[in-house]
This record gives C-alpha cells, sequence and structure tokens, in this order.
C-alpha cells in the first residue's frame, strides 16, 4: 500500500479496494522486512516468503515453524529467521540450496540453526 494513504485510511476486512495489492488469501504474515526491490514475509505455516512490489512470488522457503522474527544483515544477503519454537536459521540467500530435502523454490543455503530448548543450559547448533 502506498504509505501516503495511510493517514485517515479505512478499509473494511475482507473486502477489496484499490489502494493495496493483495498478496495471498491464505497467509497469516507473522513478520516481515523490505529487501531491495521485494519483501521477505513470514507466515503462520513455517514458510518464507518473497514478493515484489506487485505481490508476484519471487520464491518460497519452508523453515517449518511459524516465523516470528527476521533480520536482514548488512550484506543484503544474510538473512535470519526466527520461529516460535526457539531456532534461529541463518540463511545466505541466493547461494544454492545446500541438500535435497528443501522444500521451496529459493536457492539458499542453510549454514545453520540454533535451538533454544527449554531445560538447554546453552543453544543446540545443528
Amino acid at each position: 500500500m502506498d504509505t501516503q494513504k495511510f493517514p485517515g485510511i479505512a478499509i473494511e476486512p475482507y473486502d477489496e479496494s484499490g489502494d493495496f495489492v493483495s498478496i495471498d488469501q491464505q497467509m497469516r504474515i507473522y513478520c516481515g522486512l523490505a529487501v531491495a526491490d521485494y519483501y521477505i514475509l513470514g507466515d503462520a505455516h513455517g514458510y518464507l516468503r518473497a514478493v515484489d512490489q506487485k505481490g508476484n512470488l519471487r520464491w518460497q522457503y519452508f523453515l517449518g515453524s511459524t516465523l516470528t522474527g527476521m533480520a536482514m544483515a548488512d550484506d543484503g544477503q544474510t538473512l535470519w529467521a526466527a520461529s516460535c519454537t526457539g531456532i534461529i536459521h541463518k540463511l545466505r540467500l541466493g547461494r544454492g540450496q545446500r541438500d535435497t530435502h528443501v522444500i521451496g523454490t529459493g536457492q539458499h543455503y542453510e549454514d545453520f540453526r540454533l535451538l533454544f530448548w527449554k531445560g538447554e543450559e546453552t543453544p543446540l547448533f545443528w
């Protein structure tokens, strides 16, 4: 949505409007960030999805649990994504997939995961 339209905007829930671009009717987005000319969104189903400014899907990447936060490193290529299960993922975007068990269309390399589990004194490294 054009941010100039924010003051005084009143959009009814579930109504179509020319004031915004509908991305996906099924996603429950819990976090997101802007990168260059697209957005990365984290949803309740454990997917990262990159969409352009018109709402077109660029790539998707499954991490497995509801995404709760993300941060992009200064290099613009290293994405940190956290889930509600206590896992932090370090992904290098566009570097190619690490293994054949990845679900999604994003060609990203997952360096590692840090698991913060109840009862563990230190994070587990995977």
